[in-house]
């Protein structure tokens, strides 16, 4: 199973985290920004159940608004152009 996945035009990616007890947390990976645990209600049991409470606040919270779920993750509402190889 991969530990990063794209929701709504964000790449995230699943640290997993051995201590106080093992558990995950989600890094943004546009600016490296790993979210504490419990942020936003995402959870942090495993990656499945992280993934669907991103997915959840995409379809419920920003109403699978691209530019309103990357500003609710502090991004500009444009993902930025990658870059082309020649």
């Amino acid at each position: 199973m991969s530990t990063t996945f794209t929701i709504g035009e964000i790449t995230f990616t699943a640290v997993r985290k051995a201590t106080p007890i093992p558990h995950w947390l989600c890094r943004i990976e546009e600016t490296g920004e790993v979210l504490e645990s419990g942020a936003a209600g995402i959870s942090n049991k495993s990656i499945p159940k992280m993934q669907e409470s991103i997915t959840e606040l995409f379809v419920r919270v920003s109403k699978r608004d691209v530019k309103d779920h990357r500003r609710r993750f502090g991004l500009p509402e444009n993902p930025p152009e990658q870059t082309r190889s020649l």
